[in-house]
């Protein structure tokens, strides 16, 4: 199978889930998942891209594959940058240029208001550039070990930052929540390793998702936050990773069939622009300036405005700058990029 759009749809979900928490919390409270989710997504497609890339030049490799992602992430997110930039006040420009404005963050307790949650595309962006050269200059058969070393670090970090870090900002540190990122490599690895079961797909989503009711319900029991959090980290990465692998592997039509409806995989297609617009659309002061009438009632108004956005991006913007990928950074034969649809992104793009 080329192609599973059904990730495609879970991709919608995610952004859905994100958007509605943002509009008003009380809808959803649990809605800030969905990062949790689109992390563990990105993951499981990295790996699947870098260990499928593998063509024993291990230069070659990461050259081909730091050239596709920034291809495919930084033209949208610079321009985002740059028009916030020069309408409205945007502080800290560097620490976005660079990349870093989650750990600036972190050292001010806030984030900039319209752009507030690229402190997410900054996470992945810093996973992406540490992780392929982790995974690929160690032996295969050392992979495992790594992701769960890994884990066992990042596990170790967040019971430092509740024990010495300001919380919660220290959430938005990559060794915090990098632990949802290495969940989903590890789903990957285990995808790559070992043969599809009958009704394996079907099983792992009610496992996955049984794991994340259960991290919910710790999550609320657990007030006010403190190193006991750290048991619902691990289950809303592992139980979002379970999910993710399930839905790949699923042949189950009443899962793929939903979850691959066309208008659906389209809006998880152009996720990205979806996570990376509806942000500013719904703090900035543009659509206030917007005649009344002319635009449908908030929020609907405003996720329309996003919808409509992103697909323009991708039809004018990202998808011809995407297409250069194939011209600037060839796949080898042996890669199938192809199954995830030549975009994985998380938060949108990623993964």
């Amino acid at each position: 199978m080329s192609h599973r759009p059904q990730l495609d749809g879970l991709r919608f979900f995610a952004f859905l889930a994100v958007f509605i928490y943002h509009v008003k919390e009380q809808y959803l409270p649990w809605g800030w998942a969905g990062v949790q989710f689109f992390f563990a997504l990105s993951g499981f497609l990295i790996t699947r891209i870098l260990v499928r890339g593998e063509t024993g030049v291990i230069g070659a490799d990461l050259k081909r594959f730091y050239l596709r992602r920034t291809l495919r992430i930084f033209p949208l997110y610079y321009a985002l940058v740059a028009w916030v930039a020069l309408t409205q006040h945007l502080d800290h420009k560097i620490w976005h240029v660079l990349y870093l404005v989650n750990v600036r963050g972190y050292f001010d307790r806030s984030l900039d208001l319209l752009l507030g949650h690229f402190w997410t595309l900054c996470v992945e962006e810093q996973f992406y550039l540490l992780y392929p050269l982790l995974l690929l200059f160690t032996p295969a058969r050392h992979r495992f070990a790594l992701l769960f070393i890994l884990i066992a670090g990042s596990k170790a970090f967040q019971a430092y930052a509740h024990a010495r870090m300001f919380m919660p900002h220290a959430r938005i540190l990559l060794p915090y929540c990098g632990e949802d990122l290495l969940w989903g490599c590890v789903a990957g690895l285990i995808d790559l390793r070992t043969q599809p079961g009958r009704h394996q797909g079907k099983l792992c989503i009610l496992a996955g998702a049984a794991f994340l009711v259960l991290a919910w319900n710790l999550h609320q029991t657990t007030r006010p936050p403190g190193p006991h959090e750290l048991w619902s980290v691990s289950l809303f990465g592992s139980g979002s990773a379970l999910v993710v692998f399930g839905a790949w592997r699923s042949t189950d039509r009443w899962i793929i069939g939903p979850l691959s409806w066309a208008p659906l995989a389209y809006l998880g297609r152009i996720s990205y622009g979806l996570y990376a617009f509806h942000y500013p659309i719904l703090l900035g002061h543009w659509v206030n300036e917007i005649p009344y009438g002319f635009l449908i009632p908030r929020p609907y108004g405003e996720l329309a405005l996003t919808i409509g956005l992103a697909a323009a991006s991708w039809r004018f913007f990202e998808g011809p700058i995407n297409r250069l990928k194939d011209r600037v950074a060839p796949l080898p034969s042996n890669n199938l990029e192809t199954a995830f649809g030549r975009h994985p992104v998380a938060c949108g793009e990623g993964a």
